[in-house]
């Protein structure tokens, strides 16, 4: 990298500047020989790391390219004047040209930097620029250019030159600070080494003024101030290698709209009265009050941007159709209840329905009516200090302060009763019912958008329920953290293997003997325990999760199937399905690939599915049934009673089993209408030449009913909790140990 070299370069440079000094001795002649080789040295690395700058692709090359020209047009100058500076004409030295040649590339490089942030700013951005650099441009013109005039001749091009000087750095002060008020007082890196370096040079020549003033001080003497210039160059040099910021829009900060002006305007003033006690330059007081003109243009732009800025908070609050809080004002209003030392509180989030049926029968127009004349009776019913929102479409929100459960509840019923009552829009009487969803501060949350993420999941299940009124139950939430949490860990789990797979007997009534088992899953949690499927199969189900645990679970139930059969078992296995697996068109292709990698019959197993699921797409789910049943595979219908149109779906569908669901099982034995209930399953299982399988037996009262009823299979804990497939093999052999010799024998044939 070139940046490295002139860093070896610059140091060779200073060390022999440094061993010349001292092989002369410590003589003044020999420090300013030994100070000269140092400058130039320092001068030579920041040209090098501006070239190398140059090298590189970007929209600034040109203006770093400006700037290395200046730090080489400046050296160059030193080298000159150190090896004699002859003259031009007029007494005016080479070097001087060049170093002047220096300050007019310098300002050429940082205009054209400054340009990227200039390019999106706002005016007042711009005119905050020009204040600053005016008023900085008179100081020094006061400070530097009135004690040149009375230092020097006013006359011949000695006194042009020396005067160019301190204009030069008026010129590059002025611009590298109007550059830090364009930034909106917010400069990036490169423009706070940038303006450091134009306020070292000004130091710099300052300094020289002044002992050049008093005693005729010639430039290669050694002073320390001599340093500042090749400090100016290094910090060019640095913040060509930082980011020098781009040319985003840049909006003033508050106090730079306000007290910079007001400082300009002080600093001004005093500028102007000075010169009524002191012959100022024409400069000073030209500059001084220009500074006064742009102020009073920025005064005049700031009150309309004032102006503007309060009516855009206004509209940026405020929901335009109805007049009320948007969803922006909710929320301010939602953290400042939240921040208060005790928080309490109630959110109201309504939902109108039938809104949409309304709103395209008559029109976009009518709905808007309707729309207001919602919020304008919602806010009547409610007390003054309550806030009132339409948070977009046909959704309302009330944040009541201090509300307790109680309160907010008759809230809510007075919503309901103001919006129940006919709503004159478009000629007729509308009625329409609303759902409101009620979250509590801090019972439920301490924060504005869990509170509001709270009260919306309350207003969907008064909606889907039909409640009119819910209070936000954590049981119901689908979307809490816990159970965003719990979907992380399980998807870990399902990659890693860490599910189990229990069993459950499935028994023959009349022989006894078991026919099969059914698979259920379970998850060891390491912090949570054994978790049972209503655990966890709703989080997996909302992640996506069940494809791949499905297949994990029937790749478990076909292995250990396989393993029974190898050991003179011929067991059935079944497997309980979701209803992303019923949409899922792989699912036969899957379940035909696992069989044969185990070895298993497609007779052997059974997949079960329930009438809820089959209900989400009754068609798809047909389909892919009808697939996994040409395979010849089993499929049962879980839970057979609890769901809706159970018949048509028997008739519908291909189903090899009916599962008597264990709400009508239970009670099988004392209540004679779940009895009429079971009889009649079975005899329609029979009918249609179906298996009926009773599930959540534990007593042999109901075990004798299900036998005398005609019933073929049951499952429950009278037989056997779910097991693990170890402990489920061991509890196959300690039951054939028990049975009598010829039912031992049946036990063990295929079924």
């Amino acid at each position: 990298m070139p940046a490295r070299w002139s860093a070896v370069l610059a140091a060779v440079l200073v060390a022999a500047g440094a061993v010349a000094a001292l092989a002369s001795g410590p003589t003044p002649r020999a420090l300013a020989e030994g100070w000269y080789w140092a400058r130039i040295g320092a001068e030579l690395l920041a040209a090098a790391l501006l070239i190398a700058r140059v090298g590189r692709s970007g929209p600034e090359r040109l203006g770093w390219a400006m700037l290395a020209a200046g730090v080489l047009s400046w050296t160059v100058g030193d080298v000159v004047h150190g090896t004699g500076d002859p003259y031009l004409g007029a007494r005016v030295p080479v070097a001087a040209l060049l170093w002047l040649l220096c300050y007019a590339a310098v300002y050429a490089g940082l205009a054209l930097l400054t340009r990227r942030l200039l390019l999106r700013s706002q005016a007042g951005v711009w005119l905050d620029g020009v204040i600053l650099g005016l008023a900085l441009a008179a100081v020094c013109a006061a400070m530097l250019i009135d004690g040149v005039l009375r230092a020097v001749d006013r006359t011949g091009a000695e006194v042009a030159v020396n005067l160019a000087y301190p204009v030069a750095d008026v010129a590059l002060v002025g611009l590298a600070a109007g550059a830090w008020a364009v930034s909106g007082w917010r400069p990036p890196p490169a423009w706070r080494l940038l303006l450091a370096g134009t306020v070292s040079m000004l130091i710099g020549d300052a300094a020289y003024f002044i002992a050049w003033g008093r005693h005729g001080y010639v430039y290669g003497q050694g002073a320390p101030f001599e340093a500042a210039w090749a400090l100016a160059f290094l910090g060019f040099a640095v913040a060509a290698w930082r980011p020098p910021g781009r040319g985003d829009s840049v909006r003033p900060r508050v106090w730079g709209t306000t007290a910079v002006p007001a400082a300009v305007t002080v600093m001004a003033t005093c500028l102007l009265a000075l010169d009524h006690w002191t012959d100022s330059s024409t400069a000073t007081v030209v500059l001084a009050a220009t500074a006064m003109f742009v102020v009073a243009v920025r005064s005049i732009l700031s009150v309309r941007e004032l102006r503007q800025l309060v009516l855009s908070r206004r509209e940026a609050m405020t929901d335009e159709l109805t007049g009320l809080a948007n969803r922006r004002a909710l929320l301010r209003a939602l953290e400042t209840a939240c921040d208060a030392e005790e928080p309490t509180g109630a959110l109201l989030l309504c939902d109108l329905d039938g809104f949409k049926e309304f709103n395209d029968t008559l029109g976009h127009e009518a709905g808007d009516d309707l729309l207001r004349e919602t919020a304008a009776r919602i806010e009547r019913a409610m007390e003054p200090d309550a806030t009132v929102a339409r948070l977009g479409g046909d959704e309302f929100a009330v944040l009541a302060h201090g509300a307790g459960r109680a309160t907010a509840m008759d809230l809510a019923r007075r919503i309901r009763e103001t919006l129940t009552e006919p709503l004159p829009v478009a000629g007729i009487a509308a009625r329409l019912d609303v759902s409101v969803g009620v979250a509590l501060m801090p019972e439920h949350t301490k924060s504005a958008l869990g509170l509001l993420r709270r009260a919306d999941v309350a207003m969907y299940s008064a909606k889907g329920d039909h409640l009119g009124v819910e209070v936000y139950d954590a049981s119901r939430d689908e979307h809490s953290r816990e159970r965003l949490v719990l979907a992380g860990e399980l998807r870990d789990a399902v990659a890693t293997g860490d599910l189990e797979v229990h069993f459950q007997p499935k028994a023959e009534i009349a022989s006894g003997r078991i026919v099969g088992a059914e698979a259920l899953v379970r998850w060891r949690h390491p912090e949570r325990g054994l978790l049972f499927p209503d655990a966890f199969l709703p989080a997996a189900e909302q992640a996506g999760l069940m494809r791949p645990l499905t297949l994990v679970v029937l790749d478990r139930a076909l292995a250990a199937c396989g393993r029974w059969g190898a050991a003179g078992r011929a067991l059935g296995v079944a497997v309980n399905l979701s209803a992303s697996n019923l949409l899922d068109a792989s699912l036969p292709g899957e379940v035909a690939t696992l069989l044969a990698r185990h070895g298993v019959a497609p007779s052997q197993l059974t997949l079960e599915v329930t009438e809820g699921t089959i209900l989400a797409n009754p068609l798809r789910s047909g389909e892919v049934l009808a697939e996994i049943r040409h395979l010849g595979v089993a499929v049962s219908l879980d839970d057979f009673g609890t769901g809706h149109s159970s018949l048509s779906h028997v008739k519908r569908l291909p189903v090899d089993e009916l599962k008597i669901d264990r709400s009508f099982v239970a009670g099988l034995a004392t209540d004679t209408t779940d009895r009429a209930i079971v009889e009649a399953i079975v005899r329609l299982a029979c009918s249609l030449g179906l298996n009926a399988v009773a599930e959540g037996v534990e007593d042999d009262e109901i075990l004798t009913r299900l036998r005398e009823q005609g019933c073929a299979l049951a499952q429950g804990y009278l037989f056997s909790r779910p097991l693990p497939e170890d402990d489920f093999t061991a509890w196959l052999d300690a039951r054939e140990l028990t049975l009598p010799r010829g039912r031992r024998a049946a036990a063990r044939q295929p079924s």
